[in-house]
């Protein structure tokens, strides 16, 4: 999410007062929807591919369910950092408004050709983005500067605006009836959206909007906001906080922000862990600069190895994810020893290995050393998911490993199986093609399903291995009236 002093102009007031008045009378349906499905979608380094990206984003539109962005944790410390004010402050009542952002013809098209599928007669594209306009009241400003005792802002997509009762309330009675409230219908709470079927209840970021908070605004913090670049919002849960943790975040605006949080820390055991957590993050971060800083690349593998096992990390070096993906790949061969010794190390108690195995598919073929401890690990992957291990070794590119990836293709996972027809395929092992094309019958191909994605990487690997006995398969799924609609998706000559 990119964060972006304010300039409150005519034009964002006109814009802001556009949207109130176009949209009452919307909040119901966008806010209350307890019958759309919730599910978790996990956009892993496994979705890589345009194809798999545009099966995943299909099967979501087809899905019928509302879907944004998963949520991201933040620092405290970037919290404020990235804010261009900061208010104690509460909404206006009977402000809030409800502006949808206009579908593409294509998806309006996906989603009204998924209605008939589905059955359903009549159907009309909803929108798929959304946001509410509302006036904030200031209480206090605690960083930035505004003259303005009200100010226009936008509640974003990752928020849900809930009225009175919502479906959440009949979830928690079922756990405790006794928590049952009536809500006036005035009543106005913000929830963060889930992205799964919730195993307990969630409970409200605002239980009442109409009181003060700690409101954490940034410029660009909407959904978009329909192009006004002054126009700011709150996007997640963490934009809004209790008023009770006023303190708490002004010392991250102290001109000594450690020895601040440290001491408010000490007088409020109360935030003692999330203050630490940044500390701890704060040290890790200043040693991995040092770690980014060493010039030889093979003491700096040994350095950056230490970061890839939860034993020997640092406290807060999961934060280092994607830059120790992006990092040691630069390396190249000279990391190779370094993962090969993660890999052996972790492989003794079945850690979780899926980083050092990113790392080595990022390397590409000169990782071809460490194909034997790959090959290892995909025998007895224990935490470690067989679609990255094959990853790696189709990067590579080293035929020693064929014998050990062919016995994957008899998985019932297939997502493993065919990606190991994949690595097979970049191997140059022709002698798998009928043990490929024996797993097409056990896909159904549904339109913009998971299965119709495995089933064009089949159909591309046979083409490629065999490109003769490939075409009447690929023939007959490109001449399957039921397959009509993926034919150009499906053929593996586009």
């Amino acid at each position: 999410m990119t964060r972006f002093p304010v300039n409150y102009n005519n034009s964002t007031l006109a814009f802001h007062s556009q949207c109130l008045n176009l949209s009452f009378g919307m909040n119901e349906r966008a806010s209350n929807t307890p019958n759309r499905k919730r599910i978790i979608l996990s956009l892993g380094p496994q979705f890589q591919r345009s194809s798999s990206l545009l099966a995943v984003a299909l099967l979501i539109l087809s899905s019928g369910i509302s879907w944004t962005s998963m949520p991201v944790w933040y620092e405290d410390a970037t919290v404020v950092d990235r804010s261009d004010l900061i208010v104690v402050g509460h909404l206006k009542e009977n402000s809030i408004g409800y502006l949808a952002h206009p579908n593409t013809a294509a998806e309006d098209q996906i989603l009204m050709g998924y209605s008939q599928q589905s059955g359903i007669s009549n159907a009309a594209p909803y929108p798929l983005r959304w946001e509410h306009p509302a006036i904030l009241v200031i209480s206090e400003v605690i960083k930035g500067k505004s003259t303005n005792h009200e100010i226009p802002i936008i509640i974003g997509q990752g928020l849900d605006v809930v009225y009175g009762r919502d479906a959440r309330d009949d979830e928690m009675e079922g756990f405790n009836p006794a928590s049952r409230k009536d809500y006036p219908k005035n009543f106005v709470r913000l929830f963060e959206k889930q992205y799964s079927s919730m195993i307990w209840p969630d409970l409200p970021v605002v239980d009442d909007a109409l009181k003060d908070y700690v409101w954490f605004l940034s410029r660009g913090g909407g959904a978009g906001t329909m192009g006004d670049t002054n126009a700011l919002g709150v996007m997640c849960r963490q934009d809004i906080q209790p008023e009770a943790m006023k303190g708490y975040f002004e010392a991250y605006l102290s001109d000594h922000r450690e020895e601040a949080v440290k001491a408010y820390a000490d007088e409020h055991p109360e935030v003692a862990f999330r203050a630490q957590r940044w500390l701890d993050r704060l040290a890790t971060t200043r040693e991995w600069e040092g770690v980014k800083a060493i010039k030889d690349p093979q003491a700096k593998a040994r350095a950056m190895a230490t970061y890839m096992r939860e034993t020997t990390a640092p406290k807060g070096a999961g934060m280092l994810y994607t830059e120790l993906r992006e990092e040691v790949p630069k390396l190249g061969a000279d990391a190779v020893p370094e993962l090969i010794e993660v890999l052996r190390a972790g492989m003794t108690n079945g850690e979780d290995l899926n980083l050092p195995v990113l790392i080595l598919y990022g390397i590409g073929k000169p990782a071809a050393p460490a194909v034997p401890v790959l090959c290892e690990l995909l025998q007895n992957p224990g935490k470690t998911a067989q679609y990255y291990i094959c990853s790696a070794l189709k990067s590579a590119e080293d035929p020693k490993a064929i014998p050990f990836v062919r016995p994957i293709l008899k998985l019932p996972d297939m997502q493993a199986a065919t990606e190991a027809a994949v690595a097979l395929e970049a191997m140059g092992d022709k002698d798998s093609f009928d043990a490929i094309a024996a797993l097409l019958p056990h896909l159904k191909p549904v339109r913009s399903s998971m299965d119709e994605m495995h089933l064009r990487e089949l159909l591309k690997v046979l083409h490629s291995m065999d490109k003769e006995r490939a075409a009447p398969i690929v023939k007959r799924y490109l001449d399957d009236p039921d397959m009509a609609e993926s034919r150009d998706f499906l053929n593996p000559g586009n």
